[in-house]
C-alpha cells in the first residue's frame, strides 16, 4: 500500500506466496537463460545448417567468392532462422497470456489495483520466457552472432530490455510489461523473415517482406508504444495511483531508451527504402552493412 512518502512497496506476487523457493526461481531463470545457447548450437547441426544450405541452393555461386563467404551467408541465414522462431515462440505465449485480459483493450487496467495486482501463471512464464530470450540474446549478441554496424544500439537495446524484464518484475509492473512484450516481437519476426528471403535472392518477395516489416514496425514501436503504453506509464500511472510508484524514473527512463533506438533503428529502414526506390540499389547492398 502506498506509503506516507507517497512511495508504495513494490509487491512481488511470485515471492510473496513462494519466498521458500527463491533461490529455485532464480536458478531456473537464469538455467533456461544458459539453455538457449545450447539449443540453438544443437539445432544448428541437427536442422538449421540443412535447411539454410536448401534454401540458398539456388544462390549462384559468384565468380572469386571464397568458400568463407558462402560459410558466413549460411551462418546469417541459420542467425535469422533461430531469431524467427525464438520471437515466434515467445509472441505465441504473449498472445495466450494476454488474449482474455483486460488491460489488451483498457490501459488503465495497467495501474488498477496495484501493488496487490493478481497475476496468472500466464504471465509469469511469459516473464521467464523474455526474460531467457534476451538474456540469452545478449550473451549471443556479443560471442556469437554476426557484428554489424548498429552493435553498439543492439547491445544497449538487449541490456535495457533485460533491466526492464527484471525491474517490472520486482515492481509488479507485470500487465504494463506483458503488453510490452507483446508489441516488440511481430516486427522482429518480419525483420528476420525478410532477411532470410534477401539471403536467398528472392528479391520480390524480400521487399513486399520489407514494406510490412517497415509498415509493423511504423504502427507498433513508433505510434502504438510511445503513444500508449509511454504515455501510461508517463501520465495515467500517477493519475489513477495518485503517486509516482518507486524507483518510477528509471523504469521510464529504459523505456524512453528503447524510443530513441527505434527511432533510430527507423530512419535506418528510411534511409533503405529511399536507396531502393529513388536510386534502384539492390536492398542487398545496404541491409546487411557489417564491421
Amino acid at each position: 500500500m502506498p506509503t506516507s512518502s507517497g512511495r508504495a512497496d513494490p509487491f512481488n506476487p511470485w515471492l510473496e506466496a513462494h519466498r521458500d523457493t527463491v533461490a529455485y526461481q532464480a536458478a531456473s531463470w537464469l538455467g533456461l537463460a544458459v539453455f538457449l545457447p545450447v539449443l540453438r548450437l544443437f539445432l544448428n547441426r541437427l536442422i538449421l545448417k540443412s535447411f539454410a544450405r536448401q534454401c540458398l541452393a539456388s544462390v549462384p555461386q559468384h565468380p572469386g567468392q571464397k568458400l568463407s563467404q558462402r560459410q558466413q551467408l549460411e551462418s546469417k541465414f541459420c542467425e535469422s532462422l533461430w531469431k524467427a522462431l525464438v520471437h515466434g515462440t515467445t509472441l505465441c505465449i504473449a498472445i495466450y497470456a494476454v488474449y482474455d485480459e483486460p488491460w489488451l483493450r483498457d490501459k488503465s487496467y495497467f495501474w488498477r489495483d496495484w501493488p496487490h495486482q493478481h497475476f496468472s501463471p500466464r504471465l509469469l512464464i511469459l516473464y521467464k520466457a523474455y526474460f531467457a530470450s534476451y538474456a540469452s540474446g545478449l550473451l549471443m549478441l556479443v560471442a556469437w552472432d554476426t557484428r554489424r554496424n548498429d552493435f553498439w544500439a543492439m547491445l544497449l537495446h538487449h541490456t535495457a530490455t533485460v533491466i526492464l524484464i527484471a525491474l517490472s518484475y520486482y515492481l509488479g509492473f507485470l500487465r504494463v510489461g506483458s503488453m510490452i512484450m507483446l508489441l516488440h516481437d511481430p516486427s522482429d519476426i518480419v525483420l528476420e523473415v525478410t532477411k532470410m528471403l534477401n539471403y536467398a535472392e528472392w528479391e520480390l518477395s524480400s521487399t513486399v517482406m520489407f514494406v510490412v516489416f517497415m509498415l509493423s514496425w511504423l504502427l507498433t514501436r513508433l505510434v502504438y508504444f510511445p503513444f500508449w503504453i509511454v504515455w501510461s506509464t508517463s501520465f495515467e500511472v500517477e493519475a489513477v495511483l495518485g503517486i509516482k510508484p518507486h524507483l518510477y524514473t528509471l523504469f521510464n527512463g529504459l523505456l524512453v531508451t528503447l524510443v530513441v533506438l527505434h527511432i533510430y533503428w527507423f530512419g535506418i529502414i528510411c534511409k533503405i527504402a529511399l536507396q531502393k526506390v529513388l536510386q534502384g540499389k539492390d536492398m542487398a547492398d545496404v541491409r546487411e552493412v557489417e564491421q
